[in-house]
């Protein structure tokens, strides 16, 4: 719901990943994802099952 009213002042593309997906296209070096990794800012971050989970915004 915040992200659909967010939306309605500000273009969002969500984009949706799990862990192994995520880390296929870090490795695949795809520059838009990377370039979110080095510059976006970090929206949530999540530790749970030794897992880090986390959430990036672009700027």
């Amino acid at each position: 719901r915040k992200i659909y009213n967010l939306s309605k002042r500000i273009p969002i593309d969500l984009l949706v990943y799990t862990r192994g997906e995520y880390d296929i296209v870090l490795k695949s070096e795809n520059s838009f994802c990377n370039e979110i990794k080095k510059t976006g800012k970090l929206l949530y971050e999540k530790t749970d099952l030794n897992e880090n989970i986390r959430g990036y915004l672009a700027n």
